[in-house]
């Protein structure tokens, strides 16, 4: 038979000298170890081993004459049969060491991810986020400093005049608020001025042109920022709040850069 047939059936899972002496068992109703080797090239050594095991495969029949073996093909559909039973083995066992193997990968990957969550907090729903704000605002004890641009995650004016609450509240506390408008893109309403004013009145508020990002820094040591940057026009509100010593040296040197740049309200 051609070299094409062998390298099919060692493609299935047959050895390359398995698939040599069947398909010369195929050309001869019964043959001994001496013919095959003749037949196939395969040492004589080789011959009697590879018989040995394709015959526990269920590849061959052997059959004693007195001293002498001699071996004949079994059908090739029970040859299918045999390797489909190998094959349902080959792949349950592999699916069970996956199994282990990728439990203990996910297994550190929640290691990993614990403890990248330790200082970044990603927050998607606008309630989440209102609530996240206040309590951060609560918290303070000594400055806010915040980039106000949209998107705005108050949606409604029960949200606004929480937040305004929580403005009032912690400024009468003596918290420091610097609030930095971009005129370009910040248009308040009514309702969104009106919580601006005790800034403007407590005159730690600047304008500039445009800014690259809505961000809040909390006492120089969580900073809130709205991603992306630049959303597209009905983009739902994303925030990520992030503790982390170096990322917030890096935002609260570009606040106080644009701080310096910016005009008084």
């Amino acid at each position: 038979m051609s070299p094409e047939i062998t390298q099919q059936l060692v493609e299935l899972g047959v050895s390359e000298r398995e698939a040599k002496i069947y398909l010369a068992l195929l050309n001869n109703t019964e043959a001994n170890a001496g013919t095959l080797h003749r037949q196939t090239g395969i040492s004589r050594p080789r011959t009697y081993s590879v018989l040995a095991k394709m015959v526990t495969r269920g590849l061959c029949i052997e059959r004693r004459a007195g001293h002498n073996l001699y071996y004949r093909a079994v059908k090739p559909e029970d040859v299918l049969t045999s390797l489909r039973a190998h094959w349902e083995e080959e792949y349950n066992s592999k699916s069970l060491n996956a199994e282990k193997v990728f439990s203990t990968l996910s297994e550190k990957h929640e290691d990993y991810s614990s403890k990248i969550m330790d200082f970044l907090e990603v927050l998607k729903d606008s309630q989440q986020i209102h609530k996240r704000y206040l309590d951060l605002v609560y918290g303070c004890s000594d400055e806010i400093m915040s980039f106000i641009r949209p998107p705005f995650a108050a949606s409604s004016q029960k949200m606004l005049n929480e937040q305004l609450e929580a403005q009032k509240t912690v400024l009468e506390r003596g918290v420091r608020f610097r609030t930095i408008q971009a005129l370009e893109e910040f248009r308040p309403s009514k309702s969104e001025d009106e919580l601006l004013q005790p800034l403007a009145s407590n005159d730690q508020g600047r304008r500039v042109t445009r800014l690259p990002m809505k961000m809040f820094i909390f006492d120089r040591k969580k900073v809130m920022m709205a991603m992306p940057s630049n959303p597209f026009p009905g983009t739902a509100a994303t925030m990520i709040l992030i503790e982390d010593e170096g990322y917030l040296e890096f935002c609260i040197r570009s606040f106080e850069t644009y701080w310096a740049e910016a005009k008084p309200l």
